[in-house]
């Protein structure tokens, strides 16, 4: 039997093919960026903020934000904000902890009780500070939502 020029092509592309595959198959991936190996954090004990935390206000000053002319320190060691604040230091990825009080007794009913939020991107972004505890808005508009 006499191959052809075209199965002889596609004989060779094949066999080609098949070794190529085996050969990367058996080859380690490795990706095209570099990652370093992230830290590792130890949690805070008791109250205290882990080991890598950012504090942006820890009950005393506002030194780390940008903004506060009207924005006063609460003497319970919180804070109460009537303007836009924006921190000093940007930040890229983040992981963010928030602690924050809502009415007690409760007032209100639905995105009207104890409703704020906090700003990314220039306020492009939100995270839903809002009592929702027994209190349901919408879905997406309830404690945490983004």
């Amino acid at each position: 039997m006499k191959l052809r020029p075209r199965q002889i092509f596609m004989l060779t592309l094949s066999a080609s093919l098949l070794f190529f595959c085996a050969y990367a198959i058996g080859q380690r991936y490795v990706a095209p960026i570099s990652w370093p190996e992230p830290p590792v954090v130890t949690p805070g004990e008791g109250t205290a903020p882990p080991s890598d935390a950012i504090i942006l206000f820890d009950g005393t000053n506002l030194d780390a934000w940008e903004g506060v002319k009207k924005t006063t320190i609460d003497p319970d060691g919180g804070f109460t904000v009537k303007e836009f604040l924006k921190t000093k230091q940007s930040f890229g990825d983040i992981q963010l902890h928030l602690e924050f009080a809502t009415p007690n007794p409760p007032r209100g009913r639905d995105q009207g009780r104890g409703n704020n939020g906090v700003g990314f991107m220039n306020a492009r972004y939100e995270i839903q500070i809002l009592d929702s505890y027994e209190n349901k808005p919408y879905f997406e508009g309830q404690c945490a939502a983004v």
